[in-house]
């Protein structure tokens, strides 16, 4: 009797372990964004297709150990979203946190994601920023079917950038765009295996006291109050999810919510061209969520997380990922810490801190002069530059008046967004993405460096 007993219970509990590890992605009815906890929690900010730095991060604040397995007792790692674009890693990057988060779990602890505007972007096909084509190779699939709203991204987005005519040649079908895109597309549009991972992401999450969210939650959002940020995760997850369905909440998904300047995904209102004076706004948007302080992404941090209005809100992306190296200087691996006190702790990156001072005189050679928007960086050695462009400082990246104005300019192909691509005067299509490190006009010359 008891030996039956026993064999049933350890059924069950590996029944129980089974099911955890191959659990699904959450729906939008467990999508609630106001969670209780009395776990530590650690944030961590954008990774953009890094996954070496992530996993250094990772090891160094010891939530993972050498073998990149989850050691950290009673804990809940936040990140902050952009796990993809820019560098080279996205796959592996998404793979990583998924199994981490089922590792996490068998330790009392959990892996919560937070969606960026890069993840929305490449659910509606717009992949101006990735860094390679073929990750997604194997996704490609024959015939290459996309779903009627997929299909409307693909061709207005996808095909637009993507218009290469070496492939347009050798293709069985006339297309322009790499079959490693065409994967990708199958891959990120609503309703396919990726999709459906990010739909598992929360638009705005609430832990405790502290309000995690990419962008910002600005007063135009934070109105909707607590109700109105769970509605939107259920519709972001819904639409995510299903190819088919028709959004409650915004007539156009992508350009009401996912490119909202004002928006959850893509705000930069307490980030940039901060004045103490907003903290006055600061403070009703927390207080029309009922939280202590908001902790964002999105807006790099180069020199290390900052914080203002006395704790209220905190910046975490810190510009580490390889993406946003051009053999300078990227920054700071660093993550934030709130106990479950409720008190917080920057968790500083000591390594780098003492290679930026042991090389200042060579990294001030380097800045950019910003003469067209003298605003004074608060708290960092760049003092000529208002922050949001400190990061572009190492980058021997002119400002776009001045090449507009001199008609010759060297810029990053990864910091060029809608509004920049079309005042200029050549085509990004002249270049294929995977290869190019920098394009350079000349005298109305298109040249592209290419990567050794």
């Amino acid at each position: 009797m008891h030996a039956k007993y026993y064999q049933s219970l350890v059924f069950l509990i590996s029944l129980m372990i089974v099911s955890n590890l191959f659990a699904l992605p959450r729906t939008s009815e467990d999508q609630h964004n106001f969670i209780t906890t009395d776990q530590d929690i650690i944030a961590i900010g954008d990774i953009h297709g890094d996954l070496d730095n992530v996993q250094t991060l990772l090891r160094r604040i010891h939530i993972i150990d050498e073998q990149n397995h989850w050691i950290a007792k009673n804990t809940i790692l936040v990140q902050l979203g952009d796990q993809i674009d820019r560098g080279h890693q996205d796959k592996q990057v998404i793979d990583f946190l998924q199994n981490l988060k089922r590792d996490a779990q068998l330790n009392n602890s959990d892996v919560l994601e937070i969606l960026g505007n890069h993840e929305a972007y490449n659910a509606v096909l717009d992949f101006k920023s990735i860094a390679t084509s073929d990750e997604f190779l194997s996704f490609y699939q024959l015939p290459f079917i996309l779903p009627k709203r997929c299909l409307s991204f693909y061709e207005n987005k996808t095909k637009d950038f993507f218009n290469i005519d070496y492939y347009r040649q050798i293709s069985l079908d006339g297309d322009p765009v790499p079959l490693g895109v065409r994967g990708r597309a199958q891959a990120f549009c609503p309703g396919g295996e990726y999709a459906k991972l990010m739909a598992s992401k929360y638009v705005s999450l609430s832990i405790n006291q502290t309000l995690f969210v990419h962008g910002e939650i600005t007063k135009k959002y934070s109105a909707l109050k607590r109700e109105g940020l769970h509605k939107i995760n259920q519709e972001t997850a819904n639409w995510l999810n299903d190819p088919t369905y028709i959004s409650k909440l915004f007539s156009d998904i992508d350009q009401d919510l996912f490119r909202d300047k004002e928006g959850p995904l893509r705000s930069r209102f307490f980030s940039k061209d901060f004045t103490q004076e907003k903290c006055h706004v600061l403070d009703e948007v927390l207080k029309d969520l009922e939280v202590d302080r908001m902790v964002v992404g999105h807006s790099v941090q180069p020199f290390g997380i900052t914080t203002d209005c006395n704790g209220k809100i905190f910046r975490i992306d810190t510009g580490y990922s390889i993406g946003f190296d051009y053999n300078r200087i990227k920054g700071p691996k660093e993550a934030l810490k709130i106990s479950a006190d409720n008190n917080t702790q920057i968790l500083k990156d000591e390594e780098w801190n003492r290679y930026l001072n042991q090389n200042m005189d060579a990294i001030n050679q380097s800045t950019l002069d910003c003469t067209t928007d003298p605003t004074p960086a608060n708290n960092t050695p760049l003092t000529r530059c208002p922050r949001d462009l400190a990061h572009m400082a190492f980058t021997d990246i002119l400002s776009l008046d001045y090449a507009k104005e001199h008609d010759a300019f060297r810029y990053s192909n990864m910091f060029l967004n809608e509004e920049e691509m079309s005042g200029l005067s050549f085509n990004l299509n002249t270049c294929y993405f995977k290869s190019v490190d920098r394009i350079i006009v000349l005298e109305g010359l298109v040249k592209c460096n290419h990567r050794h």
